[in-house]
């Protein structure tokens, strides 16, 4: 999970030498076209303003002004999502930099400090979306058990999972640094490629089978018990988990070819999607939540009607002057 989808499908691949950042961004060194070059910025640079605008927006108005009307786990796990497709943010950045001045401003060690940052987010947030959707599922199923979860403990699970992804990112680069016997140190590597693609395949099934379980015992409560179901959060969990899904799809298909041993960067094509679907779950959060929060949405209507009277104010006392 930590770096094996890129850097150790290097070992066998006979572009290993060419540089870093073309490596993880997956483009040729060839030059290609003025017109996919500017589509692939105006891209980034839309997908970094969503994610720092909308993230950022996300934290504030569920720290400070209390905008979610959800349970505070839900919450919680929404908060933690949204640090880490800000800290992807920091990778989009540096790869749109990149792009922008033809790879010369930045250093190498930017590049891969963007990477790791960026793999760490990610893989945080495969395991977030996999507990945002168990603990919906939870919540429906037992209700009544639900009311005494709190923000505080689910915050620590948040944590283990920032801890256990930061540890396994470490013991990557480690292993990248060939500490070990080469046969040792290549064993142990795809020993960790395989244990990737196996958790990689249980949380994908774990969000498929809870999103699932969550429409039945949804459905169950509207219509078996005969009970009021708040939709707020319902429709939020199992969106996320549709988008999730799309994006994990690349993921696997670029793990399971690292295990190859003939595997190289002939199917370039894998990372392509990989990275630019990376870009849709990392402004989608935004556009969720806005769809399918109620009251979120009225807390962004609320402040654009406050900056749209501060506006009007402002040009009718010009005018005045």
């Amino acid at each position: 999970m930590e770096s094996s989808d890129v850097e150790g499908a290097m070992e066998h691949s006979s572009l290993s030498n060419c540089s870093y950042t073309w490596a993880l961004n997956g483009t040729s060194t060839s030059s290609s076209s003025s017109v996919e070059d500017h589509l692939r910025i105006s891209y980034n640079i839309f997908v970094i303003l969503c994610s720092f605008l909308g993230d950022t927006t996300i934290l504030v108005a569920s720290v400070k002004y209390n905008a979610f009307s959800m349970h505070r786990s839900i919450l919680a796990v929404i908060q933690h999502m949204a640090v880490t497709d800000l800290l992807t943010s920091f990778w989009c950045t540096i790869d749109l930099i990149n792009d922008v001045s033809g790879r010369k401003n930045l250093s190498d060690f930017m590049d891969k400090v963007g990477y790791e940052i960026m793999n760490l987010s990610i893989n945080v947030n495969i395991f977030l979306t996999a507990a945002l959707t168990t603990i919906k599922l939870l919540m429906v199923k037992y209700p009544f058990h639900a009311r005494l979860w709190t923000k505080r403990k689910t915050h620590m699970v948040c944590a283990t999972i920032w801890v256990k992804c930061l540890l396994l990112s470490i013991l990557w680069k480690l292993l990248s640094y060939n500490v070990l016997p080469s046969d040792i140190g290549k064993s142990i590597r795809k020993s960790l490629r395989w244990y990737d693609l196996i958790i990689f395949i249980l949380l994908l099934l774990t969000v498929i089978v809870t999103s699932a379980g969550l429409i039945l015992e949804a459905y169950k409560v509207v219509t078996q018990r005969g009970d009021r179901l708040k939709r707020e959060g319902l429709l939020t969990v199992i969106t996320t988990a549709g988008v999730f899904c799309i994006t994990m799809i690349p993921l696997i298909v670029i793990t399971c070819a690292s295990l190859l041993d003939n595997y190289n960067y002939s199917s370039i094509l894998y990372f392509d999607v990989y990275f630019y679907t990376i870009r849709i779950n990392l402004m989608a959060n935004f556009f969720i939540y806005s769809l399918t929060v109620t009251s979120f949405r009225r807390f962004l209507l609320g402040r654009a009607r406050l900056l749209t009277n501060a506006c009007c104010c402002s040009s009718v006392a010009e005018e005045n002057v």
